[in-house]
Parts: structure tokens; C-alpha cells; sequence
């Protein structure tokens, strides 16, 4: 008696043939990858400095919630996010030495009020 392979060989050529044909339509598709954008590195120093920002404002966010800043720190706080946060959620620019600068001087505002929070034991200087 002969196997069903031997029987039926045509099938199975078929069969394997199909199998070939289609696994190399399918693997090309699974080979390409999309490219991730190299950036330069202006534009890795903007997205850490947005990200150190996201970071500080977030912490005078809490504090604000807690009723420990006074009404000008609200007011820098309010005027900071006004300006760093479109800059900081827009398109990633090319060439961003001004953008870093921004970022960073707020940065800094937002880590002396901190500071001034810190050193005070709670209690924000007017």
C-alpha cells in the first residue's frame, strides 16, 4: 500500500509550492521596518530638556495643588507652561538652539521656586 505523499504527490507539490510562494510574498513585508528618525544631537538635548521640564513643572503643579505657592509664583508657573509647553509639544525642530534655551531658563525658574519651597521647610518667601 502506498503512503497518501505518494498518491497524491501532485497535491502535495501544490501544496508546498503554494506555501513557498506565499511565505515569500509575506516575509519582505516582515523584513522592512520603518527607519526611526536619527535626530541631531540640538534635538536630543531640546527633548531632554522637555522632558526635565515636564518634570519640574509637574512638581510646581503639586505644590500649587497643595496651596503653597504664593499668587506671583502661580503667575510664573501660569506664564511658564504658556510658553515651554507648545515649544515642548509641537514638531521637533531641526535646529533648536533658541528652543533649548527657552526650555532650559524656565527650567531654572521652576527649580529655584522649588528651591526657595525646599529651604523655607514648606513655606514659600512672598
Amino acid at each position: 500500500m502506498k503512503s497518501f505523499f505518494e498518491n497524491h504527490s501532485d497535491i502535495v507539490f501544490l501544496a508546498v509550492a503554494l506555501l513557498v510562494m506565499v511565505g515569500s510574498l509575506l516575509l519582505p513585508g516582515c523584513a522592512m521596518t520603518p527607519q526611526t528618525p536619527q535626530l541631531n544631537p540640538q534635538q536630543v538635548q531640546f527633548v531632554q530638556a522637555c522632558g526635565a521640564y515636564g518634570t519640574a513643572f509637574q512638581a510646581a503643579v503639586a505644590l500649587r495643588q497643595q496651596g503653597k505657592l504664593n499668587s506671583a509664583q502661580i503667575s510664573q508657573v501660569t506664564m511658564l507652561d504658556a510658553q515651554i509647553t507648545p515649544l515642548c509639544t509641537g514638531k521637533l525642530p531641526v535646529s533648536p538652539q533658541v528652543e533649548v534655551q527657552e526650555v532650559t531658563n524656565a527650567l531654572t525658574a521652576l527649580a529655584v521656586m522649588e528651591a526657595q519651597y525646599q529651604s523655607t521647610n514648606g513655606v514659600t518667601k512672598p
